[in-house]
Order: structure tokens, then sequence, then C-alpha cells
């Protein structure tokens, strides 16, 4: 009896398993930056891990479907060689693909843990101590976000990088000239206003957005984070 063939499945796509090291005041000073990206990460093939030392606030971090993996930090009965082995035995267990120290002040643990772990790593630099920090290190980063042109300018000069390891990553909102959220039928827009609503004017283009997406009756979402004074008045807009 002749067996019939299944249909051939198309491949799935590998999701990218990266791992973000935070420092203990890390999601405390920076959640509010921190969350949204994590969730625009896991929609776009991404596994995120978050490890933070034990006692660390993470309220803000989305969990789940965020992993998260408590170490405990180096201290006088804990030598610095053992916290990055065991952790790094944790994560090469997990398959993390790629390390990324959210703060500058990680930057030489997430080398440590890169180079046990045999991944590339990422280290963000928020201020002008970034260049300085670095330079002290055996191992520069694989790649430098920097939060500013200037910032970006100061890594250039001091570490010597070549150009596509330091890429600039404002905070923030980035405009794309080629968005295709609101062309795609099967995707819901989501616009999130963020922040004290105190100037209208700072704020006219996300309501001019989202007021056009409905006139166009795509499928959009507006969220407003904050209060202020215009609160009730950007309601109305909405």
């Amino acid at each position: 009896m002749a067996m019939s063939e299944s249909p051939t499945q198309p491949p799935c796509e590998e999701r990218l398993r990266v791992c973000w090291v935070a420092g203990a005041d890390t999601f405390a000073s920076m959640g509010q930056a921190l969350r949204p990206l994590a969730i625009g990460l896991m929609s776009e093939m991404v596994d995120l891990i978050v490890a933070a030392p034990v006692g660390a606030d993470l309220r803000e971090v989305p969990t789940p479907p965020v992993e998260v993996v408590h170490y405990p930090p180096p201290g006088w009965f804990r030598p610095a060689k053992t916290a990055v082995a065991e952790l790094a035995e944790e994560l090469t267990r997990r398959r993390v693909d790629i390390l990324h120290g959210l703060v500058v002040r990680q930057a030489r643990f997430t080398m440590q843990l890169a180079n046990l772990c045999s991944v590339p790593h990422v280290v963000s630099c928020h201020a002008f101590d970034g260049a300085g920090r670095l330079r002290r290190h055996d191992r520069f980063p694989d790649v430098v976000t920097a939060a500013s042109d200037v910032i970006a300018v100061d890594l250039r000069e001091q570490l010597h990088l070549p150009g596509d390891r330091i890429c600039l990553v404002r905070p923030g909102v980035h405009q794309d000239a080629r968005v295709s959220c609101f062309g795609d039928p099967s995707k819901i827009a989501s616009i999130v206003i963020d922040g004290r609503s105190g100037s209208l004017s700072a704020l006219e283009a996300a309501v001019r957005a989202f007021a056009e997406a409905r006139r166009r009756e795509i499928d959009c979402v507006c969220f407003l984070i904050g209060a202020g004074r215009l609160e009730r008045r950007l309601r109305k807009l909405g």
C-alpha cells in the first residue's frame, strides 16, 4: 500500500538568544527605557535572558517571557573568578548567543563572561566615562553602542576601533523612513507616548500619527504613559 507523503514543512527560523548583563541598580535607573525594548526584541525572533545580582530590583523586567538568572555578586568570601565561572556555566547551558552589558560598569564582567562562553559581547555607553573604563580592559567589546553623537565621537577618538564597531543608538523613539507595521494587515501598530504631558508640541507627531492611522482605519492602539496638565486634552485628541 502506497503511503502518502506529508507536505514539506518550511524550516523554522532559529531565534537568537541574547543575555543582558545588568548591575545591581541597572533596572532601578533604566527600567522604564529597557522594558519596551525587551518587549520589542522578543517580537523580532530574540529570546531574552537577564543576568542580574541577587537582590537587584527587576520589577521592570517583563517576566515571563523574559528569563532571569540571578548570580551572587563577588565579595570577600566569593572570588570574582568563581562568580564569573559559575554564571558562564549557566549561560552556556542556556545556549546564549550574545552577551550585552547594559552599562559600562559591567563591561569587564561581561567581557570575562564572553571569554568563558566563547560568544561575542556588546557594551552600552551612556556617559563620557565609557572610553576611559573600556581602555583599562584586556579586550574591547565586539560592538559598543553610544547614546549620543558626542559620546560616539569620543569613543572613536580614544578606542580607535573600526567604524562598524561603534554604533550610535540614541535612547527614546526613533524615526524610520521605511516603516512596515502600518502596511501589514497581519500586524497591530502600537504608538507609545511616555513621560509627563506638559507640552503639546512635543507630542504632536505621535498624536498626529495616531489620528492618521484611525482615519485610514488601520488597526492601531495608542498608550499614554505618565500624567501631566495636558492628559485630559490628549485623551480627547485620541
